[in-house]
């Protein structure tokens, strides 16, 4: 559990227009910018004792005067709640979606609090009345509809941003005529920017020149603690930068190691390739004397290397490439910097070097093939 704010904090704090359309529009007439996505919505209170918290009242213990506890409201688009009805429906979710989209219901959004026993206790509350009352002035804004939980942990669920989430507060979403419905604020809760190829560094620095002069109002208190009101700026450009000590020394860890691995692998080759020739020395001596021309022999051996190293080449691609991205996503997750990239120069180049290696060795070992008459080769072998 966090600290909770005390009711005139959040009726200070929900007074301020957090993150002014002006500014918002500064930042979003930028040059390079390839796509934007702004996340929307306002702040509220509900009642803890109302049945529809049943499943998570333990989480919101809160000193609020009559049991209060604020509440940030987002809005989704209907274009993305048709997705999560989708979503909902394929998966047999306790999710009224149809009546978000209508303007009458809510979901509570969580990061995997519920046990499989609180979920299914969440079924009995999907349809009960949610009353919202504003941060404010503590007046009833409007009766809803509570349409169910919604684990951002789910399988499938779209990406969608959100803003500072905690256990103390509750996090409902709804969709654009919900929240016209509940008469509360409106309020921009951020704004997402993705830069144009090579304009990454130039944007950067243009929104942190806007946010800086936005934030010289709202000064750190004595303590150093800074204002709530005040935006903040998360660059990836940044984060990479700090990091790159850290990324620079796992990939020398993890090079070494693929070195290491590589090595291994070439010598267990070769050696399964001298001992599967040395074998079938005789096989190949028996296949000669039927009528198996040296070339052919040797067509035979190069032809199985190119489909070992096919076969490998598949597997890699295939399995190690799924892995490798589920990997990926689940790194993005947890930390803000990370870049998902395939190598594809790197794996083309290990792909070559892999026929280059199964064709070779097999040549090398072609070339040591004994010259002996074919009637020594099989009696030598018996």
């Amino acid at each position: 559990m966090g600290t909770l704010f005390t009711a005139e904090e959040c009726q200070e704090f929900n007074r301020h227009i957090l993150f002014p359309n002006e500014i918002l529009d500064q930042i979003l007439a930028l040059p390079g910018i390839e796509n934007s996505n702004i996340s929307r919505g306002g702040f509220g209170e509900i009642l803890v004792d109302e049945p529809v918290f049943d499943p998570i009242r333990d989480n919101l213990e809160t000193d609020f005067y009559f049991y209060r506890s604020p509440c940030t409201i987002q809005i989704l688009s209907d274009e993305y709640l048709t997705q999560l009805k989708a979503i909902a429906k394929e998966q047999e979710l306790y999710l009224d979606v149809e009546t978000v989209i209508d303007g009458d219901g809510m979901i509570l959004l969580h990061d995997h609090l519920l046990s499989p026993a609180q979920i299914e206790m969440s079924k009995d509350t999907v349809g009960m009345p949610l009353k919202i009352y504003d941060l404010v002035y503590g007046q009833q804004a409007r009766h809803m509809r509570f349409c169910g939980y919604l684990d951002l942990q789910l399988e499938k669920l779209a990406d969608f941003h959100y803003t500072w989430m905690s256990y103390d507060f509750v996090y409902l979403l709804t969709s654009e005529k919900g929240f016209q419905k509940l008469q509360i604020e409106e309020q921009n809760f951020c704004v997402s920017l993705k830069a144009q190829s090579g304009s990454r560094l130039d944007l950067g620095r243009e929104v942190n020149k806007i946010v800086e002069k936005y934030n010289e109002q709202y000064k750190p208190d004595p303590y150093g603690n800074e204002d709530l009101r005040s935006l903040s700026i998360v660059l990836k450009n940044d984060i990479l930068q700090e990091m790159s000590d850290y990324i620079n020394s796992n990939r020398m860890v993890m090079g070494a190691l693929c070195v290491i691995l590589l090595l291994m692998g070439i010598v267990n080759y070769v050696d399964v390739t001298i001992t599967g020739l040395t074998v079938r020395t005789r096989e190949f001596a028996v296949m000669e004397s039927i009528g198996l021309t040296r070339k052919q022999l040797k067509n035979m051996l190069l032809l199985e290397g190119v489909f070992y190293s096919l076969i490998i080449t598949a597997l890699t691609a295939g399995l190690g490439g799924g892995i490798f991205f589920l990997t990926g996503r689940g790194m993005q997750e947890r930390m803000e910097y990370f870049v998902v990239q395939y190598p594809v120069l790197e794996f083309t180049a290990c792909v070559a070097a892999l026929f280059l290696l199964c064709i070779g060795i097999v040549l090398v070992l072609y070339r040591g093939y004994g010259d002996e008459s074919i009637s020594l080769r099989v009696q030598r072998n018996n």
